[in-house]
């Protein structure tokens, strides 16, 4: 016969299964049939988001559901597609007054390069005249504008060619995700009430609150991501007005976005762009540039667990563990689902709802229970 310390472990040891076997199956099924299902978990998605101005649409206005929810979903479809199109052209404009300026850029490069061989020295004092006069006079007179054109114009038209292949399944994609969308607000209850008939009464209990554990943890996570965003965009606004680099408030913004890829982040441009004006002639802005790098890193690297955690309510350092785990496990994507999944474990543990680990409550408990 079991005695009651021998149930608590089995039923330690359940929980414990329990949760392996959802991780094991949630990597597989991210990592092998997430792209095959990725329209319908958009529009079970879309459903939910949408469903308050539904049954606003149909209860309080009398609509049909199913045109309440087509009017929902289009309305939907219109606010990120209008969003999108000011990211996108935001960046176009930026890409262009960039594209625009190369010539300059290689120019001036050229220059001081030519500047550096007509001097001879260092290592080029090494070299005969002859040889030397040969290399200056090709760099001087070679066409390097055809070069960026043609540069240019091979990496558009291979650009061109890959969208213009892949548009027949973007455009399949869009539309299944949009009538699917629709079709499933239109039939979101139903869908809602057959998902949770699978499950007894304790685990509806516990599929509702991991729903409602991951929609909160996703709304707090893009709170503690904009508000890193916030900083990291104030302080290269700062940097860029004090000494100069214009046009300080797009750059500032365009580089913050991009602050939200993993490991490089701000990275990724200013050490290409610091690296540049060293090899241009301005080596004093190289050294803003990348001093600016550091002091944003160093920033976000202190900033980022505490103010996620902080708001998702784990330790710093439990936060840049999942971080760092999932970035490994999942790339991208990993960073983001990993500390969301552990956040929704210790909610439900805090609940009661499931045992994960021990506490000294537990421990007195115990000592209580071995005491009695």
């Amino acid at each position: 016969m079991l005695n009651s310390k021998d149930y608590k472990k089995l039923h330690y040891l359940i929980n414990i299964a329990y949760i392996a076997t959802f991780l094991v199956l949630a990597y597989f099924v991210i990592r092998y049939i997430l792209g095959a299902v990725v329209p319908f978990i958009i529009a079970l998605i879309a459903a939910f988001a949408v469903e308050p101005l539904v049954r606003l649409l149909s209860n309080k206005l009398r609509f049909p559901r199913g045109l309440a929810s087509a009017l929902s979903v289009l309305l939907l479809l219109g606010v990120v597609v209008t969003l999108g199109g000011i990211v996108s052209t935001s960046i176009w404009g930026e890409t262009k007054a960039l594209i625009s300026n190369i010539p300059d850029y290689l120019h001036s490069v050229v220059g001081y390069v030519q500047g550096f061989m007509e001097e001879r020295s260092g290592f080029l004092s090494f070299f005969p005249d002859d040889v030397l006069d040969k290399a200056i006079d090709y760099i001087a007179n070679y066409d390097y504008s055809s070069l960026v054109t043609g540069s240019l114009g091979s990496l558009v038209l291979g650009y061109a060619g890959n969208v213009v292949v892949h548009i027949p399944n973007a455009l399949i994609f869009v539309i299944v995700t949009v009538v699917s969308s629709i079709f499933m607000s239109s039939s979101f209850p139903v869908v809602k009430t057959f998902i949770l008939n699978q499950f007894s009464g304790k685990h509806q209990s516990l599929i509702l609150d991991i729903k409602n554990d991951f929609f909160s943890t996703i709304w707090k996570y893009l709170r503690s991501y904009s508000l890193l965003i916030v900083i990291t965009f104030a302080e290269l606004l700062i940097f860029f007005l004090i000494f100069g680099f214009e046009p300080a408030l797009p750059l500032a913004f365009l580089i913050a976005i991009v602050d939200i890829l993993p490991i490089l982040g701000v990275g990724t441009v200013l050490l290409p762009w610091s690296l540049f004006c060293l090899l241009s002639g301005s080596p004093w802005q190289a050294l803003i540039l990348l001093c600016m790098y550091i002091v944003i890193t160093v920033v976000r690297q202190i900033l980022e667990p505490k103010i996620i955690g902080d708001h998702v309510g784990m330790l710093p350092i439990l936060t840049l563990f999942c971080i760092w785990v999932g970035l490994k496990l999942l790339g991208f994507f990993g960073m983001f689902l990993v500390p969301i999944t552990v956040v929704i474990l210790k909610n439900l543990h805090e609940n009661g709802k499931i045992k994960i680990w021990k506490t000294a409550e537990d421990k007195a408990e115990k000592g209580e229970a071995s005491g009695s």
